[in-house]
This record gives structure tokens, C-alpha cells and sequence, in this order.
């Protein structure tokens, strides 16, 4: 199973929401209408992108976070965007674990799930609570 897969099963399965997935513009961003429960990824990005683009989404809902304006405007704090990362960088973990995937570094697991370098420190944190993901820690 692909790691897109596991975190759209995870919204499915696990919190019940439905999830749209669709070749949408580029300037609509994937987003998560809680009221709907309800995920929309656009998927007309870099497609090693999807995992944490959804994990990130679900972790809005699951974080309780509610958008600040209209739905092709939302908007959130810096704060809940950066808990929602955490939340997907996290099901990442899981689902490496999962997988029996193995990294010799946090830096190698970053770039093997596209997680951008200023969430770095973020994977560092979680990688503590996940050693069997890596060689070595």
C-alpha cells in the first residue's frame, strides 16, 4: 500500500470522512471542511507530495482546527498549520512502521516523504518516539 493510501484509509476508515480526491487548478489547495467532514486533495501536484499534503489535512480535522474564511480562502494560524504537519508527519512514521521501511537518518526519512526542510526540527522530535524506523538514531 502506498503511503497516499494509508492516510486517505486512515480519514476513511478510522475518522469517517469522506475524501475527494481531484485534478483540481493549482490555485485551489487541498483543504479539510470539518463542518462536512469532509477532505478535498488536489492532486495536481508533485505526487510524492500526496502523503503529507493529506496527513497534514486530516490533522486539521483531527486537531479540531476550523478555516478562517471562506473555503477558496481558508486560511489557519501558523501555530495549527504547524501541528497539522506533525499530525501528518506522524502517520508517515506509522505508516513506515507499518511497512517495515528503515532510514539510516531523520534527514533520509524527510526526503523519502517530501517533508519540507523547515519541518526538519519537527521530524527530529517525532523520530525519538519512532526509533525501529531507523538503522540508527
Amino acid at each position: 500500500m502506498s503511503a497516499f493510501n494509508f492516510v486517505l484509509n486512515k480519514a476513511r476508515e478510522i475518522y469517517g470522512l469522506k475524501v475527494i480526491v481531484e485534478h483540481l487548478d493549482t490555485k485551489y489547495a487541498s483543504h479539510c471542511i470539518p463542518a462536512l467532514k469532509c477532505l478535498i486533495i488536489n492532486s495536481n501536484c508533485n505526487q510524492d507530495d500526496l502523503p503529507l499534503i493529506a496527513g497534514h489535512e486530516l490533522g486539521h480535522y483531527v486537531n479540531g482546527d476550523e478555516p478562517r474564511s471562506s473555503i477558496a480562502t481558508f486560511s489557519y494560524t501558523a501555530n495549527e498549520e504547524a501541528e497539522a504537519d506533525k499530525f501528518g508527519i506522524g502517520l508517515l512514521y506509522e505508516y513506515a512502521e507499518n511497512e517495515d521501511l528503515v532510514f539510516d537518518t531523520s534527514q533520509d526519512f524527510s526526503q523519502a516523504f517530501s517533508i519540507p526542510k523547515n519541518r526538519q526540527l519537527q521530524v527530529d522530535e517525532l523520530a525519538k518516539n519512532h526509533r525501529n524506523v531507523f538503522y540508527t538514531f
